[in-house]
């Protein structure tokens, strides 16, 4: 447990992306 999979870490990107890119 812990390890992300892909796709989930690329969500949890986006969504870090959009709140800095407001």
């Amino acid at each position: 447990e812990g390890a992300l999979p892909a796709d989930q870490l690329m969500q949890w990107i986006n969504n870090a992306l959009d709140t800095v890119a407001v």
